[in-house]
């Protein structure tokens, strides 16, 4: 009787962990245990680059494991996820717009939060790929705005402290949060002043650092390390990175001068 078992054996020892996540990912799915398949799409998202073979790996794969986290986000009631997974779609292969359009339209978003989606989705598909225009406000991407946050800096400490890796220079600084409100168009303080609210650092001699920069202009003006709206672009100096965020200005976006005290 015991011999039985020796071929289901050798199958499971044969079975690679990718080959059961992808599995058990199709299977909860298909069984309608949606929070159970979004903990296998996000593992399969996490470690793809080490446990996926060769023929599931580059560009196309990618989006189509974000396009899962998406849909399986959206069956879960997770709308917040599904937009994020959305988003990095778009980062990786801006031709899946029609794909991200058709998932984004079936998410139960209230109506402030859907158009203040399709203006940055429609903002982002206008940037990356102009040919395609799937989402409402796509056309007038250039003046969509949404809500998001900046951040009032005034640096604190300048210093130069030696590391094991080298000589580091080391900032810190206060801040205050501002919030934009795409529906009056205003900004507005969140709380007080922060002391020691954040640091960065960058290694004499070596390459410059993206937010240890970015604090840097920002003193006594402000930063936000988010995706600026296009109603705004033209305020803001950046991005910093390379996946399109952290921006300084001088000044709020639509002020006269800086918010001060």
């Amino acid at each position: 009787m015991r011999w039985t078992w020796v071929p289901l054996l050798l199958v499971m020892g044969c079975t690679t962990a990718w080959e059961r996540h992808k599995s058990e990912f199709a299977q909860r799915e298909a069984d309608g245990q949606y929070d159970e398949a979004l903990d296998e799409a996000k593992w399969l998202i996490e470690n793809a680059s080490d446990e996926a073979p060769p023929e599931e790996r580059g560009m196309a794969s990618d989006t189509k494991r974000q396009l899962d986290l998406a849909r399986v986000a959206a069956k879960s009631g997770d709308s917040r996820l599904a937009v994020h997974a959305l988003r990095e779609t778009l980062t990786v292969d801006s031709d899946a717009a029609p794909s991200v359009a058709q998932l984004f339209n079936q998410l139960p978003l209230d109506p402030a939060t859907r158009a203040r989606f399709e203006s940055e989705f429609g903002w982002n598909t206008a940037a990356l790929a102009p040919g395609d225009v799937p989402l409402p406000h796509a056309r007038d991407a250039a003046a969509g705005c949404w809500a998001y946050h900046a951040r009032e800096i005034r640096i604190r400490r300048e210093r130069t402290v030696m590391t094991p890796d080298g000589r580091e220079r080391q900032i810190s600084f206060d801040a205050r949060l501002w919030t934009f409100d795409a529906a009056t168009r205003r900004w507005h303080a969140d709380g007080t002043w922060m002391n020691d609210a954040g640091a960065a650092t960058e290694l004499v001699g070596g390459p410059p650092a993206a937010r240890y920069r970015a604090v840097l202009a920002a003193d006594h003006g402000f930063y936000t390390d988010e995706r600026v709206p296009g109603c705004h672009r033209e305020y803001w100096q950046g991005p910093f990175l390379e996946n399109g965020t952290l921006f300084v200005s001088p000044k709020l976006p639509g002020t006269v001068a800086a918010a001060g005290d």
